[in-house]
């Protein structure tokens, strides 16, 4: 094999190999629950870790840039389960409003029938 192809591999191995840890991390964090309504996003040192793929020493000088970049996605995941969180407010109310037995009393709606 000439030297190019054998480059040319080895450069589809390594893409492969981090498409795959990407991958792998993203489904640990789904299993986590990390988008669970209600969790709170994670906390520095997971970001850092996790996320942003640092090493430990780094996260642990707790850089002001690091920190701002870290503020930054915590309230955009706060953002985004605000509004997840509403929308699934109104999607439910909107499939209750289809779903009303248009046949009960005011009584029998507000709860079981007695």
């Amino acid at each position: 094999m000439r030297l190019s192809t054998v480059a040319k591999i080895g450069t589809v191995a390594v893409l492969a190999l981090s498409a795959a840890a990407i991958h792998g991390s993203w489904n640990a964090h789904a299993q986590a629950g990390i988008n669970a309504p209600g969790t709170p996003p994670l906390g520095f040192d997971m970001w850092c870790q996790e996320i942003e793929l640092l090493p430990p020493a780094r996260c642990d000088e707790r850089r002001t840039t690091d920190v701002k970049s870290y503020e930054q996605y915590r309230s955009t995941v706060e953002r985004f389960q605000q509004e997840r969180d509403a929308r699934a407010r109104r999607e439910k109310e909107f499939t209750d409003r289809l779903q009303r037995d248009p046949t009960a009393t005011g009584r029998t709606q507000a709860g079981s029938p007695r």
